[in-house]
């Protein structure tokens, strides 16, 4: 059984890479088996080459089978290329996508963060102008512009992240685009 798989694999194998040269035996031995002509018996003796000249349609059959194997190879060459295609436009759409809810967390953060963040900093300062020195009143604003700045830090960070998702998506799409060609 093992022997009978092992033999059907390497069929496959030789078949697939040498499909030509499959198909020219094949011919070959036709033809050399109707020149023989096994069932009767011919007092002319003829030479082993005029059996393989008297071939004509040979070359034709081989330029045939030559044909076919290049259609076989074109097509899978444009079914390959369909697939690249179709899995690039996939993840064009993909980071089209990432992109587009980055862009809406982007401005999101920036309406409903950025702005209550600019009043409160605008108040911390008034306040601070106001009180002028008095310590107990100094420290809370301070207490209040130090969780400013690690918010508006986060903003700047999230904004960056998104400045690098786009870059890197953009070299990605670049890339595989190259890969196309």
């Amino acid at each position: 059984m093992k022997l009978l798989e092992r033999l059907s694999g390497f069929a496959k194998l030789v078949l697939d890479k040498y499909t030509i040269l499959v198909g020219a035996i094949l011919i070959y031995a036709y033809y050399l088996v109707l020149a023989l002509d096994l069932f009767e018996r011919h007092e002319q003796k003829r030479e082993l080459l005029s059996l393989f000249l008297q071939f004509d349609s040979l070359i034709l059959m081989w330029g045939v089978i030559f044909v076919l194997v290049q259609l076989k190879k074109i097509k899978q060459v444009k079914k390959d290329g369909e697939e690249k295609q179709k899995a690039l436009l996939a993840s064009f759409q993909r980071q089209h996508l990432q992109l587009a809810s980055l862009d809406d967390i982007s401005e999101m953060l920036n309406d409903r963060i950025n702005n209550p963040l600019t009043v409160i900093s605008l108040c911390a300062g008034s306040l601070r102008k106001r009180t002028g020195r008095n310590d107990d009143m100094g420290d809370e604003i301070d207490k209040i512009e130090g969780g400013l700045k690690r918010v508006q830090e986060v903003m700047m960070g999230i904004q960056s992240y998104h400045t690098k998702k786009i870059v890197k998506i953009s070299r990605a799409l670049m890339a595989e685009d190259e890969d196309l060609k």
